[in-house]
């Protein structure tokens, strides 16, 4: 878990803003299930965020009232927003207490990036400045990894894909194009062969993975795909909840 400084102080009003600013143009720029995954973070975010504690805890039946789905729904959004790494469960609901959780500045920073100068170059300033104030070094999106280990030196890397065959080349493929968007995201995916029809399917473990890759990184694997199978092919990415 990263630590971060808490936005408070002086100017942490307009931060908060920058912050959900960020997330729903984060999700405008995705496909339907992402954008709602996105309005209800930032409506949670908004209504019970405690900004002075740094996190937000909240059960699911309140939940299930301000997102107007039902208890399950939650379960399920909650488990997206966790695996996508915005969220960080620093208390796990158990034995009716209610759980908790943090929102990760720096993972928001590096997912939304790329969709900073849609807002304006001030927000972009903005938000590069919000990442040096809550402790975070964000690299730019082609160049940003998960969290390394203290002193490791080399950034971004990743164990070579295991698979052989013709995904094994897809995935060495894309790992030699950006080994930090590989092992953030690519490397989750699971090979499951192709369908009557030459489409390729794969498996992501989470919806929101499979939903993210779909909206934002579908062009690069398309073209990798492409590239070994000889032609283009569709895709299709499978998960826990969908079919």
């Amino acid at each position: 878990m990263t630590f971060q400084r808490k936005i408070t102080g002086p100017g942490a009003a307009a931060a908060k803003y920058d912050v959900l600013t960020a997330i729903t143009v984060m999700g405008l720029h995705g496909a339907p299930g992402y954008q709602a995954s996105m309005m209800r973070l930032a409506a949670m975010l908004t209504a019970r965020y405690n900004w002075a504690r740094n996190e937000v805890s909240i059960g699911q039946v309140e939940l299930s009232r301000l997102w107007s789905v039902n208890e399950r729904t939650v379960k399920r959004e909650m488990k997206r927003l966790t695996a996508s790494g915005l969220l960080i469960c620093c208390r796990p609901g158990v034995r009716g207490r209610v759980g908790a959780y943090r929102l990760d500045v720096e993972e928001l920073c590096r997912q939304s990036r790329p969709f900073w100068p849609s807002v304006g170059t001030d927000f972009a300033d903005r938000m590069e400045a919000l990442c040096l104030q809550t402790g975070q070094a964000v690299a730019p999106a082609a160049a940003s990894a998960p969290e390394q280990a203290e002193g490791s030196s080399e950034s971004a890397e990743t164990e070579p894909p295991a698979n052989s065959g013709e995904w094994g080349q897809v995935q060495r493929l894309l790992r030699a194009q950006d080994p930090a968007r590989y092992s953030a995201w690519f490397s989750k995916l699971d090979y499951q062969g192709c369908d009557g029809g030459g489409r390729v399917l794969l498996r992501a473990p989470s919806d929101f993975v499979g939903q993210y890759i779909e909206t934002h990184l579908s062009k690069s694997l398309l073209a990798a795909t492409s590239t070994v199978f000889g032609r283009a092919r569709q895709i299709r990415i499978g998960g826990p909840d969908r079919a």
